[in-house]
Parts: C-alpha cells; sequence; structure tokens
C-alpha cells in the first residue's frame, strides 16, 4: 500500500505524533452503535476490490456467536467450508492485498517513534473471554476448517509443487481436512480430557496455571501479539495467524497499521494506493470484528 521515500525526523513531523495517535486510539476505543449502512458500504466495496460478489451480511451481537453458527455449518458439511452457504475463508487474501508486505525492516525506525499499540488489550481480553467459553471440539474444528480453506483457495490461485494437478492437490486437501474434521469432532474433547488428567497428575497444582498459559497462546494469537516485539522492540501486530486460523478481522489490532500508514502518508509524505488506503480505513473506522468469507460476513457489535 506505502511506497517508502527517503525521509528524516525533524521536530515539525515529531510533533504531529500525538496528534495522529489520538485520533486513531479513539477509534480503537469507540464503542459507537454501528451504523448499518457504513458497514454494508465498507464491506461491499472490499469485496469488490477482491473481484467477489457482494456477500450476505448477517450482524451478530457477539464473536462467540458467530463461531457457534460458523461451527453448526462446518459440521453439516464435513469440516469443507466450500460446500457450506459461507464459502471459503477470504480474510487472509483481503488483508494481504490491501497491505502487501508493510511490515519490514524500512518500518522499524518509524514505528519506534510513534508509540503503537492503541487498543490496549481490548482485543487480547476479548479473546481471553471467547477462549474460556468455547468448547475443544469447536475450537479444533474451526482452525481446520479455515486453515483447510485457506489452503485450498491459495493452492488453487498458486500451486505449491509445478507439474502436479491442480486436481491432485485438491484430492489431498480434501483428505486431510476429512481427516482434520474427523479428529477434531470426535476426538479432541477426549484429548483435552487426557491431557487435562496428565498435567494434573504431573503438575500436580500447576495444572490450572498451563490450562490458562493455553488459553492466553490462544488469545495473543488472535489479538496479534506474537512475537509483536523483536529484540525488545514492538513490531506491527502478527495479524497472519489470525486470519488464517480464526478467518477474524479485527479493527482494533488493525488500528496500528492504520495509524502508521496515515501518519506515512500525511506527514512523511510516503506515495500510498488511495483505493485501498480508503477500503482498509473504511473497514477498520465502521465495522467491529467480522468475519468474511466468500459468500457471507459476519459482522459484530463493537
Amino acid at each position: 500500500m506505502l511506497t517508502y521515500k527517503p525521509f528524516q525526523f525533524t521536530g515539525s513531523n515529531q510533533a504531529s505524533i500525538p496528534i495522529y495517535r489520538r485520533k486513531w486510539q479513539k477509534i480503537a476505543c469507540s464503542t459507537r452503535p454501528l451504523d448499518r449502512q457504513e458497514v454494508s458500504l465498507a464491506i461491499n466495496q472490499a469485496y469488490e476490490f477482491m473481484g467477489i460478489s457482494h456477500p450476505n451480511i448477517i450482524f451478530i451481537t457477539a464473536p462467540e456467536d458467530v463461531l457457534n453458527y460458523i461451527y453448526q455449518e462446518v459440521t453439516a458439511s464435513w469440516g469443507k467450508l466450500d460446500r457450506t452457504s459461507l464459502g471459503n475463508a477470504i480474510s487472509t487474501q483481503l488483508v494481504h492485498k490491501l497491505l502487501g508486505n508493510i511490515r519490514n525492516s524500512e518500518s522499524e525506525l518509524i514505528i519506534k517513534r510513534l508509540e503503537m499499540n492503541l487498543d490496549e488489550g481490548l482485543a487480547k481480553s476479548k479473546a481471553e473471554i471467547i477462549a474460556s467459553e468455547i468448547e475443544p471440539s469447536l475450537a479444533t474444528s474451526l482452525f481446520f476448517a479455515n486453515t483447510t480453506s485457506f489452503m485450498d483457495s491459495t493452492f488453487e490461485a498458486e500451486p505449491p509443487l509445478p507439474g502436479i494437478p491442480k486436481i491432485v492437490i485438491k484430492s489431498f486437501l480434501d483428505i486431510l481436512s476429512s481427516g482434520a474434521f474427523i479428529q477434531s469432532q470426535y476426538l479432541a474433547s477426549f484429548q483435552w480430557q487426557i491431557f487435562s488428567q496428565f498435567a494434573t497428575f504431573i503438575a500436580q497444582d500447576k495444572s490450572q496455571e498451563m490450562y490458562d498459559a493455553f488459553k492466553e497462546l490462544g488469545a495473543d494469537i488472535v489479538a496479534g501479539r506474537v512475537n509483536r516485539k523483536q529484540g525488545g522492540e514492538y513490531q506491527l501486530p502478527t495479524i497472519e495467524f489470525s486470519t488464517a486460523f480464526v478467518n477474524v478481522f479485527i479493527p482494533s489490532v488493525m488500528i496500528d497499521y492504520a495509524y502508521y500508514i496515515d501518519y506515512c502518508q500525511e506527514i512523511l509524505d510516503f506515495d500510498c494506493n488511495y483505493l485501498k488506503w480508503s477500503i482498509f480505513s473504511d473497514l477498520i473506522t465502521s465495522c467491529g470484528w467480522f468475519f468474511p468469507y466468500e459468500k457471507t460476513v459476519f459482522i459484530c457489535d463493537r
């Protein structure tokens, strides 16, 4: 989205940092009710940009309700999202097409100055609540369904093994997804019980700590907080895991990217693809958490 140019930090452009930070942090923490017309416009523009027909937009109060809805679809189709009314998961493709390779070595110096982490743990707190309420079978079923869906659509566009027919790769992924579905649907809860008993036997009074650590890891993945600091320095959120595994777009997590892009184009005079920026910023300012599939997108309240 951005084209980098040589730049220097000056007193003038550094003075603008608090202004842009306050602007985007206010948006990150907003609890303003969604304007459904604004949401629909932002979503439809994003799908048009992706070359996909306008989706069925479903407004649902909370992310955990969305996960239960998707779980019913996944269960009925034996883990194959492309056979449901939802279609394949597209969060990863959407984010990649909009942002590209924006998190790179050229961005590090700027990121150090901008003092990010604007959502102040809001997404992680919500993810921890969700993690404590959902069953292991639901979590693993959706993980495998979203991941194999992502792999399926990715390999369809760019086959990873030249010379191997797509039908062979497709058949392999079908077998993989079916096996993963059976494992997650029928064995996950049992395996979790065995693990819990084993952890209690081995760790005794620390089994709860182990459970809490797993829950926190899941919340970190969803909130983009995995490997956010490298060598002690803050990095832009790691969104690859949440988009691929959970197929979720979380505006309060993506807000750090918006803050960074906005500052770079307006203050440092970097060239910016206006269409991509317009779509990305509209999704952040108009939507709550949303789960985009080819045919259906679920929008949650803020």
